[in-house]
């Protein structure tokens, strides 16, 4: 099915991970099929990449696919589950800000989920925060967080853009909250995902195959910022400009 909005709904399940938290993609499929969204969940990329780069490339694709003239992009990470209760993220406009997200368990924004009206002020966070990639952050910001948390912690403060959403829409702490989106990013919350032996051994074997792959074919020099903006380019390039012909159904 195609959807039939100008909102596109976006996913990473790289390294496995789209094996390991399959019934959370499915989740992500029902919810898009549901609004008429499209969606892209990534699973493979031209490049092997690292956990890191694999965490932060949600940046520029988010950046590059408001460039591509949705109206809208949600991103949520492959280990969320997308409960049918959850309504239209789109919903959740209000005047004068166009990117919301929620607090985590450390009451700073969790870079888990992320939902996007497009303007030139939330292209412009997108790019800064990319742009910025290897510049080192406060402690105070880099504190319990990994990868691009951080500097989307950091760089929240300096756009009155972003709207603080409820725990709702990106809960990974509260077990007992009746939430939309529940996020099994770690501590308590991913010890209650029961992974099945398929999703587990799919995992292993797909993870160790790109260890391998990496070490025989990637670099030691290569930035974050080069080897992610020639994979985002190679993306965009092959699904975008190709009218994302496979945009409501995982890339394999």
């Amino acid at each position: 099915m195609s959807g039939n909005k100008n909102i596109l709904l976006l996913s990473v399940g790289l390294n496995g991970f789209n094996l390991l938290y399959k019934r959370c993609i499915d989740s992500h499929y029902c919810y898009a099929r549901k609004y008429s969204y499209r969606y892209v969940c990534i699973d493979r990329t031209n490049l092997p990449l690292t956990p890191k780069e694999s965490s932060w490339i949600k940046i520029p694709l988010i950046y590059e696919f408001l460039n591509s003239g949705y109206d809208w992009v949600g991103f949520v990470d492959a280990d969320c589950m997308i409960n049918s209760s959850a309504p239209p993220f789109e919903s959740l406009d209000t005047p004068s800000k166009s990117i919301y997200m929620a607090l985590g368990k450390s009451q700073r924004y969790n870079a888990g989920v992320f939902f996007v009206k497009n303007s030139q002020e939330s292209k412009n966070f997108f790019k800064t925060v990319f742009d910025n990639c290897e510049f080192t952050i406060p402690e105070e910001d880099r504190l319990y967080t990994r990868y691009e948390n951080g500097h989307v912690i950091y760089f929240s403060k300096k756009f009155p853009i972003i709207q603080t959403i409820d725990k709702k829409w990106n809960n990974n702490s509260d077990t007992s909250l009746q939430d939309f989106i529940r996020h099994y990013s770690g501590g308590i919350m991913r010890k209650t995902y029961k992974h099945t032996v398929t999703e587990f051994l799919g995992f292993y074997i797909f993870s160790t195959i790109g260890k391998f792959h990496r070490r025989l074919t990637r670099g030691s020099n290569e930035s974050l910022k080069q080897s992610l903006t020639q994979t985002v380019h190679s993306f965009i390039r092959t699904f975008i400009t190709d009218n994302l012909q496979h945009a409501n159904q995982p890339v394999s």
